[in-house]
């Protein structure tokens, strides 16, 4: 039964983390300057500046014309989602994605084949989408990594294979990518694809929590409740719902075991860990897609 759910919880990671990578890549492609990167060269395809293009935006579009890879991705992305002065359009974004990814840019193959699954664009094909990530997911991308261990877990586009989900997600988790983390970390705390182990989903937990990723906050603070670790606990807990975890019926469990001081220093704990660590670079679609999946388990 909860291999079933896991395999369920594959498909809501899978769905939740194209939303949140799209919206990364666009905010991604804002920060770079494009003063130096390496021009691959081909056919100059003919791309239109709006009038209301930013600087930024504008440079995207002149070096994806002249067939910048790292361009051409970006634009592609601003088309995926849309802008303040590109409108949306998956006929576009297909066009530049896939020139960026027939150089084998991993981030162009990585959004071609989020494409390819959302049916964005194209007709869906989830066949198409795996070979796509497997190209991104050799290149060592680890969010490739993980979406293409969620395909192998769920049999989707692919052979369904628990080994070769696994390995692909510990690649990722191996990298520090968070949602690889947490994910790998509730694998081994179910014990059903692997065997359970503890330790391994406490070790794995904690990584992701210490990045700042709220469900596996979560989870990180019922582990250290079942070791009576309690102000540890109440800790996570505050962590997980500063960022959005609905954790008031453990927290109140926890709290009335704790001394008033074992309170405050959990509370101590929590500031600490907030003002030492920067926020965590996923957006809220991403941990959504997490929610809509993990709730099942809960």
């Amino acid at each position: 039964m909860l291999k079933k759910l896991l395999i369920i919880i594959a498909v809501f990671v899978l769905l939740g983390l194209i939303r949140g990578i799209i919206k990364q890549s666009y905010e991604n492609s804002q920060e770079k300057s494009y003063i130096s990167t390496e021009v691959i060269k081909s056919d100059k395809i003919d791309a239109v500046i709006p009038p209301k293009a930013t600087e930024a935006e504008s440079q995207i579009i002149q070096k994806a014309e002249n067939g910048d890879a790292a361009a051409q991705a970006d634009l592609g992305a601003m088309y995926l989602i849309g802008t303040n002065s590109i409108r949306q359009d998956y006929t576009e974004a297909f066009k530049w994605l896939n020139e960026a990814a027939k150089k084998d840019y991993a981030p162009a193959q990585q959004l071609l084949g989020m494409m390819y699954t959302e049916g964005h664009g194209v007709s869906q094909d989830h066949n198409k989408a795996a070979e796509w990530l497997t190209r991104a997911a050799e290149q060592g991308l680890a969010q490739a990594q993980l979406l293409l261990g969620t395909m192998y877990l769920a049999g989707q586009g692919i052979t369904q294979d628990f080994i070769v989900a696994v390995e692909l997600i510990t690649k990722s988790a191996d990298q520090g990518y968070a949602p690889a983390q947490f994910f790998l970390g509730r694998m081994y705390d179910n014990g059903e694809i692997v065997p359970k182990n503890p330790n391994e989903a406490f070790k794995w937990y904690h990584k992701a929590a210490g990045q700042g990723w709220p469900p596996a906050q979560y989870d990180l603070g019922l582990m250290c409740a079942e070791r009576q670790d309690y102000v540890e606990a109440y800790k996570w807990l505050l962590l997980a719902q500063k960022n959005g975890e609905d954790v008031s019926e453990s927290m109140l469990i926890i709290q009335n075991i704790l001394s008033p001081d074992q309170v405050i220093e959990a509370q101590r704990r929590a500031e600490t860990f907030v003002e030492h660590k920067s926020s965590i670079p996923f957006t809220s679609d991403t941990v959504k897609g997490f929610y809509e999946g993990i709730k099942s388990l809960r």
